[in-house]
């Protein structure tokens, strides 16, 4: 069977690193990163140890419209200012979007957290259970908020994939969008992922000592994977959108291609919530390599998951040196931009576009000395490197087991960016 081809001819941000994917890719190239100290965080009342977080401090909630924010949080206006950016930039026309051949697949951690602690203060202060409790409430918590506000806001009426899958969320939207297009139910899909900041996010990675703690002096160097002294994540929020569509169908339109999407496997470790299996790690890269049609060796770069905890980096460098070795050179973003949970995926794919346009590879951020059980592969320190760029496999990874990898090929020639 022939498969269509899958290409990225739209793309939308909201990070903490700029508004924009040009603002995005310029702080990735200069080597900026995200992290702030969190003054709020001291309140005892909040009571986490962290103080450390990334946040998009010039987005703008009052950007959107009014009766659109009615029904969202804080991660849903990301969502939507990340997606009219990608439908702008794609050129998608008002016929292209109110179409049930255009869908959606969109991932997050949860839904909107800031309004359930909105809820659970109400709650608290005056004990009545259903206090704070509004028509618009729920809307705004349930794990499909942003796919069914990207819908309603721009009137797209086709199918909705929401993957909430934590780390792996945006990662593995994208992959459904990209099953989705090969299997013939959509003409085009707007795919990515949103998180919002707020304590409770940062808590849960807190309670399981895996945020960081050591660097609240010096924020912009407490992500720090894949090295001797790394101690946790640093929490984030954000928002991506592509827009995917068929090889033909941009060709057609004389569409802006960024890059391909040769293959995606997800699967799950099945052995523990919060270890990461090696051997699920493994599978995962081998069955995006078998659905690419590739081998190890067609892979120049891997642009790694690696959020800075002890166990999960550890776990990702054996799996990527198992199937590798030294091969490709290997990176995480995370040292830049701090882990943005559901949205980490997609916008950890931006700079690998950046990459496939400098022909070079950006660096892990505040590595300084490899740990001795991250060795074996080839980490990139310091400066972005020059090298040759053609096929890139990107990996998430989330509690619960779930893994999920996808292949990029370099855009060449009918109109690639």
């Amino acid at each position: 069977m022939i498969r269509p081809r899958i290409v990225i001819t739209g793309i939308g941000v909201v990070s903490p690193l700029g508004m924009s994917f040009p603002d995005l890719l310029k702080a990735y190239r200069n080597n900026e990163c995200s992290a702030t100290y969190v003054e709020e965080w001291e309140d005892k009342k909040i009571g986490i140890r962290t103080r450390v977080a990334s946040r998009c401090s010039n987005f703008q909630e009052t950007s959107i419209d009014r009766k659109l924010r009615r029904s969202m949080s804080r991660i849903a206006m990301m969502a939507k200012a990340a997606t009219e950016q990608a439908i702008e930039d794609a050129q998608l026309s008002e016929a292209m979007l109110k179409t049930e051949r255009t869908g959606i697949s969109y991932g997050s951690s949860f839904g909107g957290t800031s309004t359930i602690e909105d809820y659970f203060r109400g709650y608290q202060n005056s004990g009545v259970l259903i206090d704070g409790v509004g028509s618009t409430t729920f809307l705004k918590i349930m794990p499909h908020t942003c796919a069914a506000n990207i819908a309603i806001s721009f009137g797209i009426p086709g199918r909705i994939i929401a993957s909430c899958v934590a780390c792996a969320s945006s990662t593995q939207a994208i992959g459904y969008g990209y099953e989705a297009l090969q299997l013939g139910v959509v003409d085009r899909i707007v795919c990515g992922g949103a998180e919002e900041l707020s304590p409770t996010v940062a808590a849960i990675f807190d309670v399981l000592n895996a945020t960081s703690t050591n660097s609240h002096h010096e924020p912009k160097k407490a992500a720090k994977p894949f090295d001797e002294n790394r101690d946790g994540i640093v929490v984030g929020e954000g928002a991506g959108t592509f827009v995917l569509e068929t090889f033909d169908s941009a060709m057609a339109r004389s569409a802006t291609i960024y890059a391909e999407i040769v293959g995606f496997y997800t699967n799950n470790d099945a052995s523990h919530m919060t270890n990461p299996s090696v051997e699920g790690l493994v599978n995962c890269m081998k069955g995006a390599l078998e659905n690419a049609r590739l081998s190890p060796q067609d892979i120049d770069y891997v642009n790694a998951h690696a959020a800075g905890t002890q166990a999960g980096d550890r776990a990702e460098s054996l799996a990527i040196g198992k199937i590798f070795g030294d091969g490709p050179t290997v990176s995480s973003m995370k040292g830049h931009i701090g882990h943005l949970m559901g949205a980490a995926g997609v916008l950890e794919l931006a700079a690998c576009i950046g990459m496939f346009a400098d022909q070079a590879v950006y660096p892990t951020l505040n590595l300084q000395k490899v740990s001795p059980e991250d060795g074996g592969i080839r980490h990139v320190m310091g400066e972005k490197k020059p090298q040759k760029v053609h096929y890139i496999l990107k990996n998430s990874f989330a509690f619960g087991g779930v893994n999920a990898s996808l292949v990029l090929r370099k855009a060449e020639g009918y109109g690639s960016w």
